[in-house]
């Protein structure tokens, strides 16, 4: 019996082992994908007119403009921070997002002019019309 059974087994085992070796044939008609690795090609140069990188210029990568932008702010900003205290200081142009909420609150509580609001918040004179002219800003 037992010697009947491993006879089994060792059909079965050929049968598989037949059924496997058929799965891993591949048809002759399916080209063969040949990938090579050849360190010839890094010495090539980058084909013409194909740019890598992106464009440095502030006019053609909205990326640059973005920063230099931020930049030119950030500059503007500290220049009015520095002469803040000067008698020669016209008033801010720069404010923060609280700060703008608190010159539309004055606004809305109708508790000053808009002369007397600018010169409470230290804004330069017409900063407020164009705050509020602007329609992109209001006090929600």
């Amino acid at each position: 019996m037992g010697n009947s059974a491993s006879k089994g087994a060792q059909a079965a085992g050929k049968a598989v082992s037949r059924a496997g070796a058929r799965k891993r044939q591949y048809p002759s008609s399916t080209p063969a994908l040949c990938l090579s690795f050849s360190p010839a090609h890094l010495d090539d140069p980058p084909p013409t007119g194909l740019h890598v990188f992106p464009s440095r210029s502030a006019a053609t990568n909205p990326a640059i403009a973005i920063v230099n932008a931020r930049d030119r702010i950030a500059r503007r900003f500290e220049e009015e921070s520095e002469d803040f205290g000067s008698n020669t200081f016209a008033g801010r142009t720069l404010l923060s997002a609280s700060e703008i909420r608190q010159v539309l609150g004055a606004k809305d509580q109708a508790r000053w002019g808009d002369s007397m609001i600018e010169k409470q918040y230290h804004l330069k004179r017409g900063v407020l019309a164009e705050i509020l002219s602007g329609g992109a800003v209001k006090n929600v």
